[in-house]
């Protein structure tokens, strides 16, 4: 079934990357004639790509072919595709680049931990490969959610985001914010189109979120969130962040996102504020134990919302 999936992500993913191109964007007189085909049509992007038409249909169609790497190159080339689109492509054709096996353990380390914690008043987040919480600092939980708190299906930002009614007031600008993040997820489930978890979680989004729905289908892997992010906090007021993601290198699934205040903005001062109100310190010397993302029966556990 993961095979058959991917294969028709595939089809999906071209499809939209074609309609998405226009025949002047690749050197193509426009013509006269009122064009049916939205964006280039098939055979335009086979002859581009100096493939035959049936062939490319057939991938378009989902068909059970073998892909070149040297017709995917040639394929991204006539689409125009950037980097992470080009990536996101490879993934889908030739799942056998990928050596992280998807059930890989998500396993958060003292040391990351530590990261967090250290980051004092600052909020600080570790993310998973399906964007769950992993781990946090009492900032990010009295500035944003305290993960903790909340059942295991719902400890995830796209979830948050889409599913949550509070987070359209909390967070401003929520449209960037949401088209942002899925695209990171839409990224990431390239890699792991196996992984039931994320099958689940795509499944009860697409049914509870309609924005979600209508912008899955749109395959977009090149969003990233946005770099200031603004929050109406219901006790300190408006506050305006750096937000930046840091890859782990020993495990490239976890993300570790970072918030500093905005410059020239009265956001840190708010921040000490809301540290001292809260009682927890600007920085914690305790390591906790070594954690682990939820077990894999608590994340099957996920229905509808």
């Amino acid at each position: 079934m993961a095979h058959e999936e991917r294969r028709r992500q595939l089809a999906d993913f071209l499809r939209a990357c074609r309609e998405n191109l226009q025949p002047q964007d690749v050197g193509i007189p426009a013509g006269q004639s009122r064009r049916r085909t939205k964006g280039l049509r098939r055979e335009e992007v086979a002859d581009l790509a100096g493939i035959s038409v049936t062939w490319y249909a057939w991938i378009e169609q989902a068909r059970d072919i073998t892909v070149s790497s040297n017709v995917l190159q040639r394929l991204a080339d006539a689409l125009q595709l950037r980097p992470t689109e080009r990536e996101y492509l490879f993934t889908l054709a030739t799942p056998e680049r990928r050596a992280t096996a998807d059930d890989a353990e998500e396993l958060v380390t003292p040391a990351l931990q530590a990261v967090l914690s250290c980051y004092g008043v600052n909020p600080a987040y570790l993310y998973g490969r399906r964007l769950d919480i992993l781990a946090s600092n009492e900032a990010a939980r009295a500035v944003f959610i305290d993960h903790t708190k909340l059942p295991v299906r719902e400890r995830n930002v796209v979830w948050q985001m889409f599913m949550n009614p509070v987070t359209r007031q909390f967070i401003l600008d929520w449209e960037a914010n949401a088209k942002g993040l899925l695209s990171i997820l839409r990224a990431n489930w390239g890699r792991h189109p196996g992984d039931p978890a994320f099958a689940e979680l795509i499944t009860e989004l697409e049914q509870g979120s309609p924005e979600f729905r209508a912008w899955w289908a749109s395959h977009d892997v090149v969003g990233r969130p946005v770099e200031r992010k603004e929050l109406d906090h219901p006790l300190i007021g408006r506050l305006a962040f750096r937000q930046n993601g840091f890859q782990v290198v020993d495990c490239p699934d976890l993300t570790m996102v970072l918030y500093t205040p905005w410059p020239g903005t009265d956001t840190a001062e708010k921040l000490q504020r809301l540290a001292a109100s809260s009682g927890y310190p600007a920085g914690s010397a305790r390591i906790p134990s070594a954690t682990r993302s939820p077990e894999p029966e608590d994340v099957a556990d996920r229905q509808p919302g």
